[in-house]
């Protein structure tokens, strides 16, 4: 399962962090893939990419210091497409340029139709303030969240997965109890913990 987790900071006034993100990709071990690192045609942004022949040298999630900017894709569930487009770079196109998610999306909607079912997944550090996003071409709608712990799985967001409800549990406590960089390395081995979770 695709897994993605973020913890809003900017709820926490006692929180040295303005957003916590931590993510599994859920894929075959013989997919060909690039660990995460800066991109050599654009060097202001960092992600994995996918190597599969069709993929386009697109990316599941990437980041962008310079734009504040973070996207990530998450599959779900669905008949396939005939003659489906890739979604490799519905992530790659967003990080490399200035428009804001919502404005992203509109200008993309008609090609995400013609997609393999998926859900997009922004963030958008405005003023250190996380705005978290979510579109998906099922329902065709963007909606943003406030929580403090938001996640998402291989299904709606409207119908999370248990492994979901779980995690942003769990991803609350660990948050709330390692909120100062100074616990910064017991802090990274909870995360790993969470993402290790078998909870289904």
């Amino acid at each position: 399962m695709c897994i993605l987790f973020i913890y809003n900071g900017s709820n926490d006034p006692d929180s040295d962090y303005a957003a916590v993100v931590i993510s599994n990709r859920d894929e075959f071990y013989d997919r060909p893939s690039s660990a995460m690192a800066p991109w050599t045609e654009d060097y202001t942004v960092v992600g994995g990419r996918d190597l599969q022949s069709g993929c386009d040298n697109g990316t599941w999630l990437g980041f962008s210091p310079k734009r504040k900017k973070l996207g990530v894709l998450l599959n779900l569930p669905g008949k396939p497409k005939d003659n489906a487009k890739s979604r490799g770079m519905i992530v790659a196109d967003y990080v490399r340029n200035d428009k804001p998610a919502t404005l992203y999306v509109e200008d993309m909607k008609n090609d995400a139709k013609e997609c393999n079912d998926f859900i997009f997944v922004s963030l958008e550090l405005i003023n250190s303030t996380p705005t978290i996003q979510a579109y998906n071409n099922v329902t065709d709608e963007i909606i943003a969240y406030t929580d403090t712990c938001v996640g998402f799985g291989n299904s709606l967001p409207q119908n999370p997965l248990k492994k979901v409800e779980a995690g942003k549990q769990m991803l609350q406590h660990i948050c709330t109890k390692y909120k100062k960089v100074t616990m910064k390395k017991a802090f990274i081995e909870e995360l790993f913990h969470l993402l290790k979770s078998e909870e289904r």
